[in-house]
């Protein structure tokens, strides 16, 4: 329901009452998304500003988040927060995961209690003009990330700083899957599992792709996503998403923790010759700073 479909459907009204000749009509989606990805200095300026909107919501939800008691007291007050400062709206509809939820990829009930010993995941962003933020982060629910959950965290986080080093103009997206992938795997296998810990994943190999193009849409280019294989260009902008989903038990220091978590965090990227622009490096996600702002709650 965003400007892009309001245009849409004027196209559709136009194209009914014109009787077009054969061949009067021709397909230029490439050439458009080759003028549109790309975003230029006031596109990213938009939507650095959207980042910085979502950001600041997303702090202010985590001082008061000793108050909520459930996954729809987290939304209100987080999309209040967020909508209170721009007049563009949301990205999205919020998700907001806690405990088990958080294993659904698309979750949008909303609607649970939350409880002290979960993990809680929250797909989140607001718009700025026509640019978008989507960003997730994932945190404890009690403030402070029990030994279990703080392996399991950093192993998704670290498989989220190999794609920033990757990222740049010249690399797919189908490359940095290879390496986010990669490293969660291998930190699963060798944090996690090597220490004893079991555990049941919701997937096989990969949950989800690791990124997507954005821009004038949420998702944007392609919908059938066959730019991933398409070398990036400088200005095009990307979600980092790695995440970890699944049945976890371990036993650590004498205790037994077992939980079923889903764990995602991501930032968006915007692609230049020699690197990326991480434009939610504003946003919270290290363990230390994310449990700093919860011990104020």
């Amino acid at each position: 329901t965003d400007h892009n479909y309001d245009f849409k459907k004027k196209l559709v009204g136009w194209l009914r009452e014109w009787e077009a000749p054969r061949g009067a009509l021709k397909n230029v989606m490439s050439n458009h998304f080759d003028l549109r990805l790309p975003l230029d200095k006031y596109d990213i300026q938009n939507a650095r500003k959207a980042q910085e909107i979502t950001g600041e919501g997303f702090k202010a939800m985590l001082k008061k988040f000793g108050t909520f008691k459930n996954e729809c007291q987290v939304q209100g007050y987080l999309e209040g927060k967020m909508l209170m400062n721009s007049p563009y709206g949301l990205s999205y509809p919020s998700i907001v995961a806690s405990g088990a939820n958080a294993t659904i990829l698309h979750y949008m009930k909303n609607d649970d209690p939350i409880f002290k010993n979960e993990m809680m995941l929250i797909d989140f962003g607001v718009r700025w003009m026509t640019m978008h933020a989507d960003i997730t982060r994932s945190f404890p629910v009690s403030g402070t990330f029990n030994p279990m959950q703080k392996i399991l965290y950093e192993i998704v986080l670290k498989g989220q700083r190999e794609v920033e080093k990757k990222a740049r103009s010249g690399v797919t997206i189908e490359e940095l899957n290879e390496v986010c992938w990669n490293s969660v795997n291998d930190g699963l296998e060798k944090k996690f599992l090597a220490e004893g810990g079991k555990c049941k994943l919701r997937y096989e190999e990969r949950p989800h792709g690791v990124s997507h193009l954005m821009g004038e849409q949420e998702h944007d280019g392609d919908p059938f996503r066959n730019y991933a294989s398409k070398r990036m260009q400088p200005g095009w902008m990307i979600s980092n998403e790695p995440g970890l989903y699944g049945e976890f038990k371990i036993r650590l220091n004498g205790k037994t923790y077992d939980e079923t978590i889903g764990i995602r965090i991501e930032d968006n990227l915007v692609m230049t010759e020699k690197g990326c622009i991480n434009l939610s490096n504003i946003i919270p996600k290290s363990v230390g700073a994310i449990e700093r702002l919860m011990a104020a709650s």
